[in-house]
This record gives structure tokens, C-alpha cells and sequence, in this order.
């Protein structure tokens, strides 16, 4: 029996920012979207899904400064369909503060307070 899916999409972040709330019919799982659209349009909306995702791995291997080496190494150790817990950056600075000498998180403490001045 398929189910229905709600989207709003909308233009920008803000809360009055304009907006549309469409609903539309899928398959409760691939089989039924296989009967539904056939197997050709499952397959091809799987592939454009799995390339958006390797792309934004390859972004944030970019972003990251990272060699092409180490891009290809987390784009090979991706597994499709699953997804890494997320840190936070609260969480990811904390961690990478406990990296730190002593002496450097006290130079970055006192960079940090004087900027918050």
C-alpha cells in the first residue's frame, strides 16, 4: 500500500521565508516503488542519490584540505545507505583542544577571551 510523503520547501531559512508544502505517493519499500515506477526509475533515483552523497563526502574532503588520496580513501570507506553519527563542532573543538600542549591551549584560551572582549 503506498504511503504518503509530506515536503515543504522552502526559500531560505528564516521562518517567513517563502514556502510550499507538497505531498506525494511512494512504496512502503523498494519492491512496491518497483511496481509502482518500475525498476528502471528505482535504479536510476538510487544512482543520482548514492553520486549527491559521494559528492558531499568529496566536498567535505575539499573542504577539509585533504589530499586526493585520503578523498578517495573516505569516498572508498563509504558504506551507501549508512550514516556516520555526526559530532558536533562544540564536541570536534573540545577534542581537538585535548590534542593540544598545555602551553598551546593557554595561547588559545587568551586568543579566545580577548576576542570575546
Amino acid at each position: 500500500m503506498p504511503k504518503t510523503v509530506t515536503v515543504t520547501a522552502r526559500l531560505g531559512r528564516e521562518d517567513d521565508a517563502p514556502s510550499h508544502t507538497f505531498s506525494y505517493e511512494l512504496g512502503e519499500d523498494a519492491a512496491e516503488n518497483i511496481k509502482m515506477f518500475t525498476a528502471e526509475v528505482v535504479n536510476s533515483k538510487f544512482e543520482a542519490a548514492v553520486a549527491i552523497d559521494k559528492q558531499a563526502i568529496a566536498r567535505a574532503g575539499l573542504k577539509a584540505e585533504k589530499k586526493p588520496a585520503e578523498i578517495n580513501k573516505m569516498l572508498e570507506d563509504h558504506k551507501i545507505g549508512v550514516r556516520r553519527a555526526t559530532v558536533s563542532k562544540r564536541d570536534k573543538v573540545k577534542a581537538d583542544i585535548a590534542k593540544m600542549t598545555p602551553e598551546e591551549r593557554k595561547a588559545l584560551l587568551a586568543e579566545i577571551a580577548k576576542d570575546a572582549a
